[in-house]
């Protein structure tokens, strides 16, 4: 038997700003996180790069940990295995409508929940949720169903010359109806091209924030072909308005009739001349703003997470009409499928995601079999209700742990047709509180020298199949809802996707854990992410405070089989 190994957990995401944490000692240095204030929903990949093995770990980053307000996508990469991080780089932030003064702020569009996967080529893909201006899921009733129409087969961006939803205003009239078609140009109801206009490009060097910014052409578009500036100044004679951002919504300005007027960004933070916590750029509504409604977006990266490309929007590939007002990731790491029966599965990406309609949930996945450049979408996986994670196993066939509605056992689906369908399986032992969890499965130790370094240990049989799973297990407490007591289990899959849980073995931090003041936080677990690494290890990076706290930490299967 091998030396147990478990390296300490170590604070990637966190806020720099101690009074923002339950455990103040826990604060980050800003020489490697910026002024990050805070972050929540991990995501974690190891990844094949030119360089070698690259562990990529991304969280939501922005303001307080909330689900909603000025939310951006983040990651931080290490080429040694884990043993360190580089700096953070904030790869998506979306302008402010306000500056963020608390944790209810919600005047900004985000992003939230990133699901990472490689693909065959090299290409890391992260998907994730976007949203408007809004509070987004805990706020449905503002949101619409559909941001997109279909015109001529194609789907085109919907803009509205009137008011959303948004901010409790259900007797709000969406007015005419707009559409964004070639370049980026803005058409009116009748089909007619108008001189609005969102520039199609955006520069990664500011976080893609000028996404959404719109323009009326004076005279010849300035800004079809390249970039917009991230702060335009006021116009001369003959030059581009700019006009505002069309995912903000909230007291948008009525439609001018004439030339619109220009619309001037502001700084906020520290020192600036409005006020606020965070070094936020703000901006205001444009007088054609699009749906309050849900979208998934996608960025790439060909180089290992060092440089990422432009969001690319994959609603219209995968939403359908009728089912609700909310679709998002199963945030945490998709999988690329290699064990498939039908060798034209293999390579196939899945991203798991879930679909909201009133009081009914319900999982499923999309998937691309070209690299991520078109997405398909899975019949519902009525089974699990939301938040799915998903394993493939050395038969192919692919298990799915959810998130059950409420303390209890876990949901398990299994697709034995690279995830196109699924089928209800027994939920398995494992007690859980109502959250997102990892699953990955191990390689199989066939018992030869190519299975090195992934040799079982003792108390693992050569040749079978075994999955592990982080999760909340709430000391097995039905009746506490929180989010604690952190556990790493080892299961052996048998027949019809059946576990027996052989180990388990829980998460804590070293330290200042026991120091919080208040008993309520002492044990948190809540949301985690997974991956297998190439030195043998598994690397997991998770949620150790109610929010604005990601740790990594690394162990071997001798330390979780250790008694």
């Amino acid at each position: 038997m091998g030396k147990p190994c478990k390296s300490k957990n170590k604070p990637l995401f966190v806020s720099t700003d101690g009074s923002r944490l339950k455990i103040p000692e826990l604060a980050g240095r800003e020489e490697e996180l910026g002024d990050l204030k805070g972050c929540r929903i991990p995501a974690l990949i190891s990844a094949r790069a030119q360089e070698g093995e690259v562990i990529i770990a991304a969280a939501d980053v922005g303001n307080e940990g909330a689900d909603w307000g000025w939310l951006g996508f983040g990651v931080r990469r290490s080429l040694d295995g884990g043993k360190s991080f580089g700096k953070l780089q904030r790869v998506i932030t979306l302008q402010a409508h306000h500056a963020p003064q608390d944790f209810y702020d919600w005047h900004s569009p985000f992003v939230i929940d990133p699901c990472m996967v490689q693909a065959e080529d090299g290409t890391v893909i992260a998907v994730m949720d976007m949203c408007p201006e809004s509070m987004g899921f805990w706020k449905r009733e503002w949101l619409e169903e559909n941001a997109f129409m279909e015109i001529d087969g194609k789907s085109r961006l919907m803009l509205f010359d009137g008011d959303t939803r948004v901010g409790d205003r259900p007797e709000a009239q969406k007015g005419n109806c707009y559409t964004v078609r070639e370049q980026g140009w803005v058409y009116d109801p009748e089909g007619r091209r108008t001189r609005y206009y969102m520039p199609q490009k955006h520069s990664a060097s500011h976080g893609f924030q000028t996404l959404g910014d719109l323009y009326y052409a004076v005279g010849e578009a300035d800004y079809l072909d390249r970039e917009p500036p991230l702060i335009p100044e006021k116009p001369g004679e003959g030059e581009d308005i700019y006009v505002g951002n069309v995912y903000l919504s909230w007291n948008k300005p009525s439609f001018p009739r004439g030339t619109p007027e220009f619309v001037r960004k502001r700084m906020a933070g520290p020192g600036e001349q409005v006020p606020s916590g965070y070094r936020v750029l703000e901006t205001d509504p444009a007088p054609l703003v699009a749906a309050a409604a849900m979208h998934l977006w996608m960025t790439i990266s060909r180089d290992g997470g060092e440089h990422w490309e432009q969001p690319v929007d994959l609603t219209p590939m995968v939403k359908r009409d009728g089912e609700g007002v909310f679709l998002g990731t199963g945030p945490g790491a998709g999988i690329r499928l290699s064990r498939q029966k039908d060798p034209r599965k293999n390579n196939r990406i899945l991203i798991p995601v879930y679909q909201s309609c009133k009081s009914e949930n319900s999982a499923s996945v999309i998937y691309s079999d070209d690299n991520g450049i078109t997405w398909r979408r899975s019949e519902k996986n009525m089974y699990n209700c939301d938040e799915v994670q998903a394993a493939e196993l050395s038969d192919g066939t692919i298990l799915s742990f959810g998130r059950p509605r409420r303390p209890g056992y876990t949901p398990v689906s299994y697709s034995r047709d690279g995830g196109e369908h699924w089928v209800e399986g027994k939920a398995t032992p494992l007690f859980v509180q109502s959250c997102q969890k990892s699953l990955i499965a191990l390689p199989v130790d066939e018992g030869t020298e190519d299975n090195f370094p992934w040799r079982y240990p003792e108390g693992m049989q050569k040749g079978r199949q075994y999955v592990l799973c982080s999760y909340p297990s709430g000391e097995n407490n039905r009746e506490d809802i929180r989010r604690t007591d952190g556990t790493i289990s080892l299961g052996e899959v048998g027949e019809d996707c059946q576990i027996t849980w052989k180990a388990h073995k829980k998460i804590k931090l070293e330290g200042t854990w026991e120091t919080a003041e208040d008993p309520i936080f002492t044990n948190i677990f809540s949301y985690s992410c997974m991956c297998v690494q190439e030195n043998g290890s598994i690397g997991l990076l998770y949620e150790a405070l109610p929010n604005n706290c990601l740790c990594y930490t690394q162990f071997n299967l001798d330390w979780l089989l250790e008694k």
